[in-house]
């Protein structure tokens, strides 16, 4: 029999000893019970990711390229926040403080004989933040004690950057702070984030004659800071950052600073559809206009309402030169991203178009690069990410029905270079080094092509129905198809050979019935 995991257990127990809670404090709570197939075609022996049979519960299946760009869920989750908030005037006139414990608990992980405390629980934007207020704005300087997750750069969540994450190999928490300025006309912020990790410096030969690596914990530094301003419906931003990734651990470069520098950008118009930030990069606190964004239905406020954005990040890393008789040296590569949305809001109708372009070097910008801490290489033909999708639903107030599609056309990103070991691992299959292709998914998963074969587009859509039964209680029916040509068929050919190839029928077709609440 399992030991429960008291160390999971003390926090909740804490909460329900404790005096009774402030009217501030909160839980936000997101269960879903989904039934369905992701791919009803093929048996999963015939796929690189797994397929069971149809069944209960999430799968990676689900969830379509082009879906979910603006927030790190996919909506289907079963998850709670645990937040412990509490505001309080200051002694000094203008002058507010307040401070929240913000805690994200995975109940699917709970049921896991293998998972670790920190996909058990974690910290999801603790703060304290003391604010003035300035003419008609105000001043605000936030404290992150723990993490800075929902303090980047970036604006559409699928492109946003200099979170945790870009301290690849921190030894713990990335704690920083942020100062504020707002007014009608202006807002703008400077941060401070730091992380300790290992420093990696040069081997020592010793008198053995044998090479002594030396290491210690140090800390690591990164600012960032941003601008912008609306004049009528038209909405500028621009922000930019410098970061100390860590130390260059490959041979040749080994102890060399990588860091990462760039900036992100965007221009909208906002005329009755606002751009702003995603929830996921706001701070938890109590008031009435935030609890309200964590489960607010659309509205449908009539006429015609729309907006438009094109945004874009761009960041330089030192990296290690990988092209031959150079890889003791270090180069800077550029690691580019864009995208465009435009929504429209008419009547009962939604509609959403959004491009985006990726560059394989910022899929990869946090690890850092393909080959961590090394530069693509010069003679590589690389094809970034790029897709287009349109979404349309209609809203049927008198039975609180959302019927809608989507469709979208992604060409996946590309690298056509020589692999060798540093590139897929110790003991490849035969053929996979030498002048290969990789295709290299949303997810950063990557399939070697067959030789000879290039990367081609996929094609997906999705019908769904969404049905409110409760101001709580959501139902949701999905089917969907993906046209998928670079699919590998895992399995060795009837000649019992390992050349790869690809799978004979490329369509993948699922349907999921999935019931949600959130309170």
């Amino acid at each position: 029999m399992r030991k429960p995991n008291l160390t999971l257990l003390a926090p909740l127990a804490l909460l329900a000893s404790s005096p009774p809670a402030w009217a501030s404090d909160f839980v936000d709570t997101r269960v879903s019970f989904t039934f369905g197939d992701d791919d009803v075609l093929h048996e999963s022996d015939t796929l690189q990711t797994v397929s069971p049979r149809p069944g209960f519960g999430e799968r990676p299946g689900y969830q379509l390229f082009f879906e979910n760009l603006n927030t790190r869920t996919t909506g289907r989750e079963n998850e709670l926040h645990l937040v412990v908030y509490k505001k309080a005037p200051g002694f000094f006139p203008k002058l507010t403080t307040e401070a929240a414990v913000a805690l994200r608990l995975d109940l699917v992980a709970l049921t896991s004989t293998a998972a670790t405390g920190s996909k058990l629980m974690r910290d999801d934007g603790t703060y304290i933040r003391i604010a003035r207020e300035i003419g008609a704005g105000n001043g605000e300087v936030v404290l992150f004690p723990l993490s800075t997750t929902r303090f980047r750069l970036g604006y559409l969540y699928a492109l946003t950057w200099g979170d945790d994450e870009i301290f690849p190999k921190r030894l713990g928490p990335a704690p920083g702070l942020k100062l504020g300025f707002t007014q009608p006309w202006l807002r703008t912020f400077l941060g401070l984030k730091t992380a300790t990790m290992q420093t990696v410096e040069p081997p020592v030969q010793q008198q053995t004659g044998e090479n002594l690596a030396i290491s210690h914990p140090e800390t690591f530094y990164g600012a960032l800071g941003g601008v912008g301003t609306t004049v009528g419906k038209l909405d500028l931003d621009v922000g930019g950052g410098w970061f100390q990734m860590g130390d260059n651990e490959l041979s040749g470069v080994r102890g060399e600073p990588m860091t990462a520098v760039g900036g992100s950008g965007r221009v909208a118009w906002v005329d009755g559809i606002p751009v702003g930030l995603s929830a996921d990069l706001k701070l938890f606190r109590s008031d009435p206009e935030f609890l309200e964004t964590l489960n607010r239905p659309e509205r449908y406020p009539g006429g015609f309402d729309w907006s438009a954005s094109l945004e874009g990040d761009y960041i330089v890393q030192t990296l290690q030169d990988p092209d031959a008789g150079e890889t003791q040296s270090t180069t800077r590569q550029a690691a580019p991203a864009a995208a465009t949305i435009f929504r429209a809001k008419k009547g009962f109708w939604r509609f959403n178009l959004t491009g985006m372009v990726r560059s394989i070097e910022f899929m990869f910008h946090t690890r850092p690069s393909f080959v961590g801490g090394q530069a693509l290489p010069e003679d590589a033909d690389i094809a970034p990410e790029l897709f287009g999708a349109v979404a349309v639903d209609r809203y049927l107030a008198r039975w609180r029905l959302t019927p809608g599609a989507q469709i979208g056309v992604q060409r996946p990103a590309s690298m056509t270079t020589r692999l060798d070991l540093a590139t897929i691992g110790a003991n490849p299959p035969a053929g996979d080094t030498g002048a290969q292709t990789l295709l290299i998914r949303a997810d950063r998963s990557f399939t070697i092509l067959p030789s000879g074969d290039e990367a081609v587009p996929i094609f997906a859509g999705k019908l769904s129905a969404r049905w409110q039964v409760s101001p709580m209680v959501t139902l949701v029916g999905m089917a969907f198809a993906t046209l998928d040509q670079n699919a590998i068929d895992p399995r060795p050919s009837q000649f019992g050979t390992s050349e790869r190839r690809l799978l004979d029928q490329p369509l993948i077709l699922g349907a999921a019935a999935i019931a949600q609440a959130r309170f």
